[in-house]
């Protein structure tokens, strides 16, 4: 099926989500779920019992062996040369103030889940690594 519909079932399943809650429904929660659903298989499976802040989440990061969230997702994902390579449902990774967050690609901009306001959109060229699922 064609990923810009997926993407929208996706999105619309999400609308009575809660808001931003780190380790619940954060940017890496969001775009790993929308990877378990677009191809059955969850990328951070071992990481789902939880975080609640950005400290564990990392210590748990290093315990895997990865020194970021960005390795653990080229780890996963086919990592493209850029934002320019980005097809709608590819996995963005951003920088919002001094944390990286992800996101999904849904053609000239990206959803995100913004710590205040929810699902929300934001340009592609913000991008500062692509992932294909």
């Amino acid at each position: 099926m064609d990923r810009a519909v997926l993407l929208h079932r996706y999105i619309t399943s999400l609308r009575e989500t809660p808001r931003y809650r780190l380790g619940q429904f954060d940017g890496a929660i969001f775009a790993a779920d929308w990877v378990l659903f677009l191809t059955g298989a969850d990328p951070i499976a071992e990481f789902r019992s939880g975080y609640a802040s950005r400290r564990v989440a990392a210590e748990q990061l290093a315990e895997a062996g990865f020194s970021a969230a960005g390795d653990l997702a080229a780890a996963r994902l086919q990592e493209l040369s850029g934002w320019c390579a980005a097809r709608v449902g590819d996995v963005a990774q951003l920088h919002q103030g001094r944390a990286a967050c992800f996101g999904i690609v849904g053609g000239a901009y990206i959803h995100v889940v913004h710590p205040r306001v929810g699902l929300d959109v934001i340009r592609l060229s913000a991008a500062t690594r692509m992932f294909r699922p």
